[in-house]
C-alpha cells in the first residue's frame, strides 16, 4: 500500500530541487520532473524507472499542469481550444540547463495557457489547464 506523496527538497552536487516521494511496501517512489523512480530499501541498492501515468491520473485537478521547479518556458506546443491526447507534448521548460518536456497528463481540450515563451516561472506555478474530454 502506498502512502500519500510528500514534497522533499533534495541537494545533488549543490543543485537543489523539490521532488515528490511516497513510501511503498518495499521502498519509495520518487517523482523527479514527471518521471517516477522506484527505490527499493534493503538488500543491494537498486533503482527502477516506471511511467508516472498513474500518479498523473490521481493528481488534483487532473489536467492542471504546474512547474515542478523554477525555470524558463522555451516552447509552447499547444493553444487554447486545441484537443490533446494523453502524453502529447504541451511545453518545454528549461531548468538547471536541461530542457524538460511536459506532456499532457490526460486527453482533453486546452482551456487555459498561463505562461508565454521566454517567461521565467516559479516552482508550483500553474502553466496549462486541460479540461477532460466528455464521454459520449
Amino acid at each position: 500500500m502506498e502512502d500519500e506523496p510528500v514534497e522533499v527538497e533534495v541537494d545533488v552536487d549543490g543543485i537543489k530541487t523539490t521532488v515528490q516521494a511516497r513510501r511503498t511496501d518495499d521502498g519509495w517512489i520518487v517523482n523527479v520532473e514527471g518521471t517516477d523512480h522506484h527505490i527499493t530499501v534493503g538488500g543491494a541498492p537498486q533503482s527502477t524507472q516506471r511511467s508516472s501515468k498513474r500518479k498523473k491520473k490521481r493528481s488534483i485537478g487532473g489536467g492542471t499542469m504546474t512547474s515542478s521547479m523554477p525555470g524558463s518556458i522555451v516552447e509552447i506546443a499547444v493553444e487554447v481550444g486545441q484537443e490533446v491526447e494523453e502524453g502529447q507534448l504541451i511545453l518545454i521548460l528549461e531548468a538547471m540547463k536541461m530542457q524538460n518536456e511536459m506532456r499532457a497528463p490526460i486527453a482533453g481540450t486546452v482551456s487555459e495557457v498561463t505562461c508565454s515563451v521566454g517567461e521565467n516561472v516559479e516552482a508550483n506555478r500553474t502553466l496549462v489547464i486541460i479540461s477532460p474530454l466528455e464521454e459520449t
